[in-house]
């Protein structure tokens, strides 16, 4: 795939991109996984695939551009020395790996919908060494106060959620 920018497109792109000595930031706004699309010659492209252009040219057939930051998975960089080709399998591979799959969504403290802590948990597992049985007026009240259900306390209790939690 070859993405062809103009120079006004290529100067937007470069307004938001923030150089620290390791990554690239991309400073636009971000998609909910952290990844970032650009509007460019009327197509949206993401924009670490413009920058993997800009840097290397066209992207060979069907591969991918994908992330190998040396600080950890961090998807709104747009460094080229940190993007790497590789196929759809190789792609969904290292989705899996840094827990960013639908399959192997991020777990407990990594999930960003995450409404208690490890902590927290633990907590909650001293307090109610019986999953709480027979105590539902305080589970309701912990919950209310935690600003969650009481299924939730519930099941982090009795371990069917943060599971990864000892």
């Amino acid at each position: 795939m070859q993405i062809n920018l103009t120079p006004r497109e290529v100067e937007r792109f470069w307004s938001r991109v923030v150089k620290t000595e390791t990554c690239w930031h991309w400073t636009g706004a971000q998609l909910p996984k952290g990844h970032s699309q650009m509007r460019a010659g009327g197509r949206k492209y993401y924009v670490h695939c413009i920058s993997w252009c800009l840097a290397n040219g066209e992207i060979p057939g069907s591969l991918c551009v994908c992330h190998n930051c040396p600080g950890g998975d961090n998807p709104s960089c747009v460094n080229p020395s940190h993007l790497w080709l590789g196929t759809v399998g190789d792609n969904n591979r290292d989705k899996v790996a840094k827990g960013r799959s639908r399959n192997n969504p991020a777990r407990g403290e990594a999930s960003r919908n995450a409404k208690l802590s490890n902590i927290l948990v633990r907590q909650l597992r001293t307090a109610f060494p019986q999953g709480g049985h027979g105590q539902w007026v305080e589970l309701v009240r912990v919950a209310s106060k935690l600003g969650v259900c009481r299924t939730t306390v519930y099941k982090a209790i009795v371990g069917r959620s943060w599971v990864d939690v000892d």
